[in-house]
């Protein structure tokens, strides 16, 4: 199932930068950067986890931490910062929205923090599942971090 849904959203990608880019030199690469993006989780999920990782698995699994964590940050830290900022000073100007959307803000923020930081198991309800999920890829590709 995961690699239906996978294949699936990556053709709703193409027919977006299709549509929308007709389809010059730049939007084909567009669609290959999203398409090698896309297919990293999918690599992982096909990966015999009882055997020694290869030294393109250790690469891409260091790129994958590295990039969720760069994106995590990038978009969660400014949602918490802007939560936290509306919540505080509520002259700002988000004055006359209600406080559970300040909060929610913050809320939201600090679990794309979470997942960019722990990455996400395979249980989407269960946060345990994923600090395990971290330290065993923290013993099989020798993070430090």
């Amino acid at each position: 199932m995961r690699t239906i849904a996978y294949l699936l959203s990556l053709l709703v990608v193409a027919f977006i930068i299709v549509t929308q880019a007709k389809m010059n030199h730049r939007a084909v690469a567009l669609f290959v950067v999203v398409a090698a993006l896309m297919t990293i989780p999918l690599y992982f999920g096909t990966r015999d986890r009882t055997k020694e990782p290869s030294a393109a698995e250790k690469f891409l699994a260091n790129f994958w931490v590295w990039l969720r964590r760069g994106v995590s940050l990038i978009v969660g830290l400014p949602m918490v910062l802007a939560g936290f900022y509306f919540l505080v000073w509520p002259d700002a100007s988000l004055e006359n929205h209600p406080w559970f959307a300040k909060i929610g803000t913050i809320a939201i923020g600090i679990f794309v923090l979470y997942v960019g930081v722990v990455g996400q198991g395979g249980d989407r309800y269960a946060f345990r599942d994923d600090i395990e999920l971290h330290k065993e890829n923290k013993r099989r590709y020798k993070w430090w971090f």
